[in-house]
């Protein structure tokens, strides 16, 4: 059971944990309300349940109220569950949360001195934190020494991260999860946030957790469960995840933060992405393919992207490998789909081969094509493969 970031940052605030001033608008005529309350620059984002990151759809940083104005025209074309507009709250990044963890066996700490959209938990300082003895100030403060925070940081960010566990604890929660914090040396503010709670727990328990759990939280997709459910069994190895939204274009790019950037781009172009995925460094096949084939069978797909920022970490083979095994699985058709392919990093004329061998009608293009080169090209033969108006010159 998840909660929507607005609910999720009022019940942060009552747990002692400060936040941004922060106003969930549902139509533009609210955003009169943002303006006469808090002072630009703001930042706006959807109103979703899925993740502190702003996984479901794009974070835009508003400098005047035409920015602000557009930024919420955008949000509504990828998501309808309303808008959080806040202040914005400059500093440095930091990441903390508390979570069950299958391969830990029960709750765990995860602390870094970096954090933000694309960052990925499974590189944070990791702490296992006994159901007994409970998480202590001494394992807390080992714990931001060992991730390299700053001394001045040590001290708010340890009293925040208290807090969180014991509303973790009293709530029931299987996730708190705060990406980013946001500290300038004075105010440690908690910007970015998902919460996760067990669907049955005792009367007691629900009385703490957030006013108004998600009711527009809809139930997972087949493809989001079959993703889900493939990240499950390795739960030792990088993660995947996958967000079906309402659009006919699959954004499969890799990585968080290029992952919202194709968003961004895919909108300013016209179209409407069908996903959002990501995808850690080192992500076994077995979950790669998953995650291509979910989003090559959305409904209504009519083309897509697939790739990733320019690797270093992982063989470009291992995504090439995945995605005609995906193509082979879900009988896409890159000739009636237009289908990008851009892959760039170790051995990708090795890629670049396999594809032209395997997966001949995709499109492929390396190193010398930028992200946003492939965006448009995908919109270019989209277009082209629009029928005309008759008359139409």
């Amino acid at each position: 059971m998840r909660t929507l970031e607005s609910a999720s940052m009022e019940w942060l605030a009552r747990i002692g944990v400060e936040v941004p001033r922060t106003i969930r608008v549902t139509d533009a005529e609210g955003l009169s309300a943002v303006r006469a309350a808090i002072p630009a620059p703001w930042v706006l984002k959807p109103d979703t349940a899925e993740s502190g990151k702003g996984l479901r759809g794009q974070v835009f940083v508003c400098r005047d109220e035409e920015a602000l104005a557009a930024a919420f025209t955008d949000v509504h074309t990828v998501s309808d569950s309303g808008a959080v507009v806040a202040e914005y709250v400059e500093g440095s990044e930091c990441y903390a949360s508390i979570g069950l963890d299958t391969g830990h066996g029960g709750a765990v700490l995860r602390v870094s001195r970096s954090g933000g959209v694309g960052f990925d938990a499974s590189t944070a300082v990791t702490v296992p934190i006994s159901m007994t003895r409970g998480l202590t100030g001494y394992e807390i403060g080992t714990a931001l020494r060992d991730a390299g925070v700053e001394p001045a940081l040590t001290r708010p960010l340890s009293r925040a991260v208290q807090a969180i566990w014991q509303a973790f604890t009293v709530s029931e929660a299987t996730l708190i999860e705060v990406n980013p914090f946001r500290w300038n040396g004075e105010r440690l503010v908690a910007v970015g946030v998902a919460v996760e709670f067990e669907d049955y727990s005792g009367w007691l328990a629900t009385r703490y957790r957030p006013r108004g759990l998600s009711p527009a939280t809809r139930p997972r997709t087949a493809r989001e469960e079959a993703v889900a459910n493939a990240d499950a069994a390795f739960p030792d190895r990088p993660s995947v995840k996958f967000f079906e939204l309402d659009g006919d274009v699959a954004a499969l790019v890799v990585g968080g933060g290029a992952g919202l950037v194709v968003l961004d781009r895919l909108v300013d172009l016209g179209l409407r992405p069908s996903c959002y995925v990501d995808g850690s460094p080192g992500a076994p096949q077995s979950k790669l393919v998953e995650l291509i084939a979910a989003g090559l069978s959305t409904p209504d797909v009519r083309g897509g992207i697939v790739g990733a920022v320019v690797m270093s970490l992982m063989d470009t083979r291992e995504l090439a490998e995945s995605l005609v095994a995906a193509l082979d699985r879900t009988s896409y058709d890159a000739t009636e789909k237009p289908l990008v392919v851009r892959i760039a990093g170790p051995n990708e004329e090795e890629s670049r081969k396999l594809l032209g061998d395997r997966a001949p009608a995709v499109t492929f293009v390396g190193r010398e094509a930028s992200l946003d080169d492939a965006c448009g090209m995908l919109a270019g033969a989209l277009d082209a493969r629009t029928p005309r108006a008759e008359g139409a010159s």
